[in-house]
């Protein structure tokens, strides 16, 4: 992971099959491994079963559906294990098998409620901690239903296409951030679900070709899968964030065609049309835009172990502004200002990396402890950030589990590049804030 601290992973669906394999190939690693199922005995029995082998293993009996057990989790994991590097939304359901017109609908919706809903919700918690810290890596199992209409799965297929097309959209967005999310196809492994798909009645009556996969030997195994898992999360398949991955496919191999790849829209969620006259430049221009994040805007969090006035603090005293802002070859160039009131002014001038920068911000809005807004400008002889003025800063501060939530966002930035190095430097400022508070 580049920091040397050991792994925080967090795996759903982890009490038995793929989601144990996955659980138990981490703890070999001496990751810290928080694991999430419904069911209590089993989960606590496979948890028992790592932690007599030396894992650091933590174990949560819930349902990944319910956002409040989630929160729960992802807190509790965060303050007992630290920050999550590595989220494994493995938790999913089969769903009833049969006809679309003919399954209980109730039924139909618990299975997209559980796979798609599930991994939402976590990705939904965890993002916003990695965006914050600059890293961290997010692995959605799919599947190949995903990319085929398969008669009398119409849940799974829908859910499994829905979690595809969900991995694709967060890990453009994320992107920016460094942060990766991929898109995992197992393969289909003799598990729980898979022995419905064979062995139940409706399993014989609507899709008796399943048992083929099994008849062929075309099916793989819990432990190959958890070391794709591994793989993906080690950091040298990172330009492959945001594709769908079958097993089979020769990861390294990948990365060496990564542009043939985007060039060509491989392991994606695309509609295939008929040969036709190209697209006007306008609309090509509006499709790409829609595939890429905003140029323009900033969102990071971070929560802080300490209570939101002291946050707020950090910002309006000007010697704890000079300490979290500054990089460490930071040269002053003139006094620094952090007046937070309406009208008031934080200003930093400094020369850094042989580079002068100041920063004007004014005060547009404040409530004490809670939010403050900025009309934020800058200059600077660096080429790159070159110069801007009214930017917006907003930055607000809640109560959160071990300490405040401290979230910024940063309007008006006038390009990718810009936007690219603030949001380094924002995450350099929460880690300086982050090394105050502790301190």
């Amino acid at each position: 992971m580049g920091h040397n601290r050991r792994r925080t992973v967090l795996v759903t669906g982890a009490s038995r099959g793929i989601g144990f394999a996955i659980a138990k190939q981490f703890a070999k690693t001496g990751a810290a491994v928080a694991m999430v199922a419904r069911t209590r005995v089993t989960l606590g029995a496979s948890a028992d079963q790592l932690r007599a082998a030396g894992a650091d293993v933590s174990a949560h009996a819930g349902d990944v559906c319910d956002g409040r057990f989630m929160a729960d989790v992802v807190s509790s994991v965060e303050q007992t294990m630290g920050p999550i590097d590595v989220l494994v939304n493995n938790a999913g359901s089969l769903g009833p098998l049969g006809p679309l017109a003919d399954v209980p609908r109730d039924d139909w919706w618990r299975c997209i409620e559980v796979n798609l809903r599930g991994t939402a919700n976590a990705m939904q918690l965890v993002l916003p901690r990695m965006c914050g810290r600059g890293r961290g890596r997010v692995i959605n199992l799919v599947s190949g239903g995903a990319t085929l209409p398969f008669t009398y799965f119409s849940p799974y297929v829908v859910a499994k296409t829905a979690v595809g097309r969900l991995t694709e959209c967060a890990a453009a967005e994320v992107a920016p951030y460094g942060v990766q999310v991929f898109g995992m196809e197992p393969g289909t492994v003799a598990t729980e679900m898979s022995t419905y798909s064979v062995e139940s009645e409706d399993a014989r009556r609507w899709i008796p070709w399943f048992k083929k996969i099994f008849d062929y030997g075309l099916d793989s195994t819990p432990d190959r899968a958890a070391l794709r898992a591994l793989a993906l999360a080690s950091g040298d398949n990172d330009a492959l964030s945001g594709l769908l991955l079958p097993l089979g496919v020769d990861l390294a191999q990948l990365v060496e065609a990564k542009q043939q790849l985007a060039d060509e829209q491989l392991f994606r969620l695309r509609a295939r049309r008929p040969p036709g006259p190209p697209p006007s430049q306008a609309l090509a221009e509006i499709r790409t835009l829609g595939e890429t994040p905003s140029a323009s805007i900033i969102q990071l969090r971070r929560v802080l172990p300490c209570a939101a006035a002291e946050a707020f603090r950090l910002w309006g005293d000007r010697s704890r502004v000079r300490d979290w802002y500054a990089p460490a070859d930071a040269e002053w160039l003139s006094p620094t200002e952090a007046d937070l009131h309406v009208g008031g002014r934080l200003a930093l001038h400094l020369r850094s990396g042989g580079r002068e920068f100041r920063i004007d911000a004014r005060v547009l809005a404040v409530e004490t402890d809670h939010h403050f807004d900025l009309d934020w400008s800058w200059t600077s002889d660096d080429g790159e950030l070159a110069n801007a003025a009214s930017t917006r800063v907003q930055v607000r501060f809640a109560v959160a589990d071990g300490g405040s939530e401290v979230a910024i966002r940063h309007e008006g930035l006038p390009s990718v590049a810009v936007r690219d190095r603030y949001i380094q430097g924002w995450i350099r400022c929460f880690d300086g804030m982050e090394r105050l508070v502790r301190a």
